[in-house]
């Protein structure tokens, strides 16, 4: 049973609750008030010109079952990624468009998200605090198990370079953190290689040193710097200079980056840079449902993303460890027993060492990438390199390395 049909299915016997399907689907003007109405906030657009709209906000709600939106006048500062819950909504013009009355007794409640931990449901406050009885726990429950599942559906090896601007969700741990007057640097992972180089946007002259830092302008995670090193994504999140709307800049400032630094990003900027990079920049405001949350290690969507970057850090490992116990055979570097009685009296070993092979690579072929490949991967590569003119490789394809060198050392890796 699939995600759409199992959140359907919670609320057809129930007539007390409706899904955002229902909602739509209902003939009568007015919901009645003991019927519960649940949606994840996608955005709030707040405000208008005359005197009633100027107090009027528009939510834009979302579940399994589909998307509206519900015009209120509540006070609430709505959070977009959170859960709202509310009771006697009114039909408007607009077929997908309904109107909160808070003039009649009603009932409208925002649930944080990304906040609670379900498989502790005894524990705390936050239970009572927030939820209603045991369907409202479950209702909850499965809209986050949604949500999270979305935002985890996208990495950044699914990146790539757009002709213009585009959009996107992600959820990803923190590593490193660098702040500047304008704007605050941050080194994140979600475990996957980035599909396409990410700009590092970070100005040095900007710098700012923070007592909370040790006075320095830079603080960071080095043990997983250093072994996710190339699954390492730039984000550079604004400040407004009026100081004014920058809840994404102070959020992403109080996180320390560490083990279980998570953050979801809704909505940030992906823009084309130089001639293949891509810059991610997160800009002061909230139109289009921007938002920067800090993730619970313990919530569903922090023990989902625990999972995936824990997997993605036995891959390296084990990638490591691979490369740590793979040798060469020095035969292959026989170049005759003439060369040899020349250095035979020679007090230093002429032999190069493995890494200075690897040295000699181009930047766009890593050992890791070597180490992953198949015998017959490599029984190809070798095939193409001896089919391929050899005016081909008088630039960079090979970094340093000849076509044979580079064909013994494929080899060699069969025999190992």
């Amino acid at each position: 049973m699939d995600l759409l049909k199992e959140y359907r299915t919670l609320f057809h016997s129930d007539k007390n609750i409706l899904s955002l399907e229902q909602l739509t689907c209902q003939d009568v003007q007015v919901i009645p008030s003991h019927v519960k109405i649940y949606g994840l906030i996608k955005q709030v657009t707040a405000g208008g010109r005359t005197s009633r709209s100027a107090f009027m906000k528009t939510i834009y709600l979302t579940d399994p079952t589909g998307q509206l939106t519900i015009e209120s006048e509540d006070k609430l500062t709505l959070i977009p990624g959170n859960i709202l819950r509310m009771n006697h909504v009114i039909k408007t013009a607009m077929p997908r468009s309904f109107r909160y009355n808070r003039e009649v007794n009603g009932d409208l409640d925002q649930i944080p998200s990304l906040t609670f931990d379900y498989e502790a449901i005894e524990s705390g406050s936050f239970k009572t605090n927030h939820f209603l009885d045991e369907k409202d726990v479950q209702i909850c429950k499965f809209l986050e198990l949604w949500q999270a599942t979305c935002i985890l559906s996208f990495q950044f090896s699914q990146l790539t370079r757009t002709g213009g601007k585009c959009y996107i969700d992600f959820a990803c741990q923190v590593l490193a953190q660098r702040t500047t007057r304008r704007n605050v640097n941050l080194v994140v992972s979600d475990g996957s290689i980035c599909g396409v180089p990410v700009q590092d946007q970070f100005k040095q002259d900007y710098a700012v040193v923070r007592p909370e830092f040790g006075n320095s302008f830079e603080r960071s995670y080095e043990p997983m710097m250093t072994l996710l090193k190339d699954r390492l994504v730039h984000i550079c999140v604004w400040a407004n200079e009026s100081n004014f709307s920058i809840d994404h800049f102070s959020t992403c400032c109080q996180v320390i980056p560490g083990d279980k630094a998570y953050l979801l990003f809704l909505n940030i900027e992906v823009s084309p840079s130089g001639f293949n990079d891509i810059m991610l920049s997160m800009r002061s405001g909230h139109h289009q449902g921007k938002a920067v949350r800090i993730i619970s290690p313990t919530s569903i969507l922090g023990k989902l993303l625990s999972q995936r970057l824990e997997s993605a850090i036995s891959q390296v490992t084990q990638l490591q460890s691979i490369e740590s116990s793979s040798t060469f055979d020095d035969s292959y570097f026989d170049v005759g027993s003439d060369f040899e009685e020349e250095v035979e009296n020679e007090s230093f070993d002429k032999t190069p060492s493995r890494e200075d092979w690897f040295k000699k690579l181009p930047s766009h072929i890593t050992r890791q990438s070597l180490m992953a490949l198949s015998q017959d991967q490599i029984e190809l590569y070798i095939q193409l390199i001896k089919d391929a003119d050899k005016s081909n490789f008088q630039a960079n394809e090979l970094g340093g390395l000849a076509q044979q060198e580079m064909i013994e050392i494929l080899q060699e890796m069969i025999k190992n």
